[in-house]
């Protein structure tokens, strides 16, 4: 069903991106620190095909990455209301949340997606592995008895945004790894094919950047596809390009389904303040 893929896609391309949270990344990688950040987005319809049945699609998406004292949790909230040629609008709504461990060798998510009311689908487990880098396990709650294992190098969503910042920053063209995050338990883990499109743009660029300090970054256009694992050769499960800053914020998402975009962009955003941790 069309309108439950976008939602789902939707979903994920949220815990992908909007991956900004307080932390120093080493010297030889990104220099500056992620923030930990509260944002505001509105969904509009970009580009259309004559192809396309969707004619028009409006809605709201939050994104919320916080800092713990073992971990960070991010939550997204995600509505989105489609117009089609034929038939009454359709209405999808997306709700999801991921703690990951300071030390990316724990991970738990849930989400939930329904459309018109009816749920289509709920996620929930988590991840465990000796390290960051080896390989790990997923564990499914729901849906009950579902394990998926997690190859050496396996990225959860806030390293997966270190490592593009890190290529970006390095003058890098492309980063490609294997990505998970619970979500799209049948495709994952995912391979992620990241391509920086070119050099940085400064801070004042774009009209995202009045919305206060946290816009005071360069950022760089970024084209993402997420690909089954082992299968990049085949059609990608994702396509987007958004506009990620050095801190982790991103001011824009381009989402490409083949005959038409959604766009995501940044109306508002407010800093989160960290806990005090011993």
């Amino acid at each position: 069903m069309l309108q439950y893929d976008c939602a789902g896609r939707l979903a994920l391309a949220s815990l992908v991106a909007v991956a900004g949270m307080v932390f120093l990344v080493p010297a030889t990688r990104a220099e500056v620190p992620q923030d930990a950040h509260r944002a505001f987005y509105s969904i509009s319809t970009g580009r259309l095909t004559g192809a396309a049945t969707i004619i028009g699609v409006s809605g709201a998406m939050t994104s919320e990455w916080e800092r713990g004292c073992d971990g960070w949790t991010a939550t997204q909230k995600l509505v989105v209301s489609m117009e089609r040629q034929e038939g009454p609008a359709v209405v999808s709504e997306v709700s999801a949340s991921v703690f990951e461990a300071h030390d990316g060798t724990r991970l738990r998510f849930t989400s939930r997606t329904t459309i018109d009311n009816e749920v289509i689908e709920q996620v929930r487990g988590r991840a465990q592995r000796p390290s960051s880098d080896a390989p790990g396990q997923a564990v499914y709650m729901e849906p009950a008895g579902l394990t998926v294992k997690l190859p050496a190098g396996t990225l959860f969503p806030y390293q997966h945004t270190l490592a593009m910042i890190d290529a970006a920053v390095s003058g890098a063209s492309r980063d490609f790894s294997p990505f998970f995050d619970g979500s799209q338990p049948d495709n994952s883990p995912l391979d992620v094919n990241s391509l920086i499109l070119g050099n940085a743009h400064p801070a004042d660029e774009g009209p995202e950047s009045r919305l206060g300090p946290l816009m005071a970054h360069r950022w760089w256009p970024v084209r993402m596809a997420f690909f089954s694992h082992g299968d990049a050769s085949g059609e990608p499960v994702i396509e987007m390009t958004q506009y990620v800053q050095e801190n982790g914020v991103v001011r824009r998402f381009t989402f490409d389904y083949g005959d038409f975009d959604i766009v995501a962009t940044l109306e508002r955003i407010e800093p989160i303040e960290a806990l005090a941790c011993k």
